[in-house]
């Protein structure tokens, strides 16, 4: 299964639960794929995450192509750019 949380602007990343497994995380987005028995668990601890202002949203699904993706391509250090900055990006090229 795949676990997306969006964190708050300006938030780090909190300590993953071990059930979180192979996580990228790419500016704000933490993505990480898990166990269907641990869907519980990752839903309690994503609401306790937004309860406290650290998780903006999250979701729980079927693993996708982009998280193939992103596990091939996706860097922790890569920041998120503006939608101004990929257009500039793709103008320079």
């Amino acid at each position: 299964m795949r676990f997306e949380l969006t964190l708050e602007p300006q938030v780090k990343v909190p300590d993953l639960p071990e059930f979180i497994l192979n996580t990228t995380v790419t500016g704000r987005r933490l993505i990480g794929r898990m166990e269907e028995s641990d869907i519980p668990a990752a839903v309690q601890w994503a609401r306790n995450l937004k309860d406290k202002g650290i998780a903006e949203e999250y979701s729980v699904g079927p693993a996708s192509l982009e998280d193939v993706y992103l596990r091939v391509v996706g860097r922790s250090d890569t920041p998120e750019i503006t939608e101004k900055e990929a257009d500039h990006d793709a103008v320079a090229a």
